[in-house]
C-alpha cells in the first residue's frame, strides 16, 4: 500500500525529536502548540505506527520513532540537495554566476577580476551582490549564490560546520588611520598604546564586521580598553570620520588605496596580525562556468590554481 505523506509533516516531526518538547517545537516552527500535536498525530495515523511518547513530564521517541527520525533526515536532506543541484543546472545551462562580496572587495578586486572575466567569458552573466561574511556562508549552503569572497580571520568555527572548498587569495595587515593633525600622523609607524588617550570609530555590533573585535583585541594586548564614541558600518564612512578629525581607526591595508588627503594612514609595530580574503564555494558544485571564474580571479588575485 502506497502512503503519500507531506514534507511538511517530516519536518514538523523532525523538529519535535530534535526539541523533545512540543512547546519548543512550536515555537522553532512560527506555530501553536495545539496544530503541531494535532499534526503529529496525523502522521502517526497515515503510517499506522506511534512514534513519540508523551508523559506530563517528558517526550521522548518510541522504538519506531527513531528509525522513522533516521528515515526522515535521509529524505528532507535529499530533497534539498536535490533542489540544489537542480538551480545549478539551470544556472550552469544560462551560464549564469552570483558572487557575493564585502563592500571593500567590491572596490578593486572583484572588479578587476570581472572586466578579466568578461573578456574571455562576454556571454556570461554575473550577479554581484554586496554581503558580510558570515551572510555569504548562509547564503551558499543553502545555493543562493555560487561563489563568496570574504575575510576569513574570524570564520573559523562557521567553517567547519559545512562542506565547502576555500582557497586565500592574499593577506594583509592592518594598519592605523590618523587624522592629518594628528601628533603622531606623521610618523613612519605607530605602537597601539601610543593611542590610549584617543577615541576609536569602530562599526557597530550587528555589523558583523571583524574591525571591531580586531581593534579591541590589539587594545587589549596594549594594555587598555579604547574610548569609543562615534560608530560607522562601512569602511570608507570610518575614514570619513578620521578625516573629520573626529578619532582614530584600524583597517586594513588594502583600504589606503582610497586616497584621502585628510588621513595618514600607519603600519602597526609589533603585530603579526593579519587578514586573510578568500574565496568559497560549494565543494562538488563547480560548473565550467564557475571554474572558469575562480581561475580568472586566482589570476587577479596572483595565487597560483
Amino acid at each position: 500500500m502506497n502512503i503519500i505523506i507531506e514534507l511538511r509533516l517530516l519536518k514538523y516531526f523532525v523538529t519535535v525529536a530534535e526539541e523533545l518538547h512540543f512547546g519548543r517545537a512550536a515555537e522553532r516552527l512560527h506555530m501553536t502548540q495545539p496544530p503541531l500535536s494535532q499534526q503529529i498525530r496525523l502522521l502517526e495515523q497515515k503510517i499506522g505506527v506511534k512514534l513519540l511518547k508523551r508523559t506530563k513530564r517528558k517526550t521522548e521517541l518510541t522504538y519506531a520513532g527513531k528509525i522513522f527520525l533516521e528515515g526522515s533526515l535521509e529524505v528532507l536532506d535529499l530533497v534539498n540537495k536535490t533542489i540544489e543541484r537542480t538551480r545549478q543546472a539551470v544556472r550552469n545551462k544560462t551560464d549564469q554566476l552570483s558572487i557575493a562580496a564585502t563592500g571593500m572587495l567590491l572596490e578593486k578586486l572583484v572588479p578587476e577580476a570581472i572586466r578579466n572575466f568578461i573578456v574571455l567569458f562576454p556571454e556570461t552573466r554575473i550577479n554581484i551582490i554586496e554581503m558580510v561574511s558570515k551572510e555569504q556562508i548562509k547564503a551558499l549552503d543553502k545555493g543562493k549564490i555560487d561563489l563568496g569572497i570574504l575575510r576569513k580571520v574570524f570564520l573559523k568555527n562557521e567553517l567547519k560546520e559545512y562542506d565547502f572548498v576555500y582557497k586565500v587569495l592574499y593577506k594583509e595587515p592592518f594598519v592605523v588611520v590618523l587624522p592629518k593633525e594628528h601628533r603622531l600622523a606623521n610618523h613612519s609607524e605607530i605602537s597601539i598604546s601610543e593611542l590610549a588617550d584617543d577615541t576609536f570609530i569602530l562599526p557597530p555590533n550587528e555589523s558583523e564586521s571583524c574591525l571591531k573585535d580586531i581593534t579591541l583585541m590589539l587594545c587589549s594586548q596594549a594594555g587598555f580598553k579604547p574610548i569609543l564614541n562615534y560608530e560607522a558600518i562601512h569602511t570608507k564612512t570610518i575614514i570619513n570620520i578620521v578625516a573629520a578629525n573626529l578619532g582614530v581607526a584600524i583597517v586594513p591595508a588594502s583600504i589606503s588605496y582610497n586616497k584621502n588627503s585628510y588621513v595618514n594612514f600607519l603600519p602597526i609595530k609589533d603585530s603579526n596580525i593579519q587578514l586573510e580574503t578568500a574565496a568559497i564555494w560549494r565543494k562538488g558544485s563547480t560548473s565550467e562556468v564557475l571554474e572558469n571564474f575562480i581561475s580568472t580571479l586566482f589570476k587577479t588575485a596572483n595565487v597560483k590554481s
